[in-house]
């Protein structure tokens, strides 16, 4: 079905319907807001003057507003900024931390909650690392894919963790991640697709640097003790890793950049 017009008004008419429905299509996915601390780990709040449409009504934030909710995330997990009506008709939104991910919404054309949730507005992602370090602070584009992701997450021994609070299906992953053990500095620097798994890395006592075409993680103390891992899907909200450990390398940050 084609689009149709909405601007159907002119000087001197009566009927205002016409402008009403302009002025409000106009402001559909407006996101003039900002968030106090959002360059360091600090505690971050609405920051006052903001203004943003949730659900077709517009709000704004005249003194700075605090956000609620840190204490129910658990460490090392990805989080997110939601904005909570007040009711089926609200006129007034407060904002709320939580670890559950959004959705898109075509409709709304925005990141939105789903269910009871259904009209919460997600307009940023960060990742808990404890409970004073709010880190990797992100807000959410108007629309999907518009941007990259900066995030981190923890691994140690095996598994299989999902990483989530990426905001779009990444295309690339790049991975950052160094530790230090029996005195050796092991570094490694990775590419995947969840098809091709590169990285150059750093290990041994000799201080090589090797690179490998399996793994797009690897640290490499000696034979014993290693940890390695790859992108097994890239998904609607992030991507899924598989990690093994031989040995005992301990637990490793690894930084990773997600292209759209």
């Amino acid at each position: 079905m084609a689009g149709t017009e909405i601007n159907l008004y002119g000087i001197g008419d009566v009927d205002l319907t016409a402008l009403m429905n302009t002025v409000d299509m106009q402001r559909v996915t407006f996101q003039g807001l900002s968030l106090t601390n959002y360059d360091n780990t600090a505690l971050p709040a609405i920051a006052a003057g903001s203004l943003v449409e949730v659900g077709g009504t517009l709000f704004k934030f005249s003194v700075e507003e605090a956000i609620t909710g840190w204490g129910a995330i658990a460490n090392d997990t990805p989080a997110y900024i939601k904005l909570v009506p007040a009711g089926a008709t609200p006129d007034t939104v407060t904002a709320e931390f939580t670890d559950t991910a959004p959705t898109w919404s075509d409709t709304k054309q925005g990141w939105y909650g789903t269910v009871a949730s259904a009209n919460h507005r997600y307009i940023a992602t960060l990742t808990r690392i404890d409970a004073a370090t709010y880190a990797n602070k992100h807000l959410y584009a108007g629309r999907r894919n518009t941007g990259v992701k900066i995030g981190s997450f923890t691994i140690d021994g095996n598994g299989t963790p999902a990483i989530t609070g990426v905001g779009f299906r990444p295309s690339v992953v790049i991975f950052f991640c160094a530790i230090e053990a029996g005195g050796i500095l092991q570094a490694s620097w990775g590419f995947d697709d969840a098809i091709n798994h590169y990285c150059i890395y750093r290990g041994s006592a000799s201080g090589d640097f090797r690179q490998d075409l399996s793994d797009s993680i690897i640290l490499y103390e000696n034979a014993p003790n290693n940890q390695r891992g790859h992108i097994t899907s890239m998904d609607a909200d992030g991507f899924t890793l598989t990690h093994t450990e031989a040995g005992a390398v301990g637990v490793v940050r690894v930084i990773y950049l997600a292209l759209p």
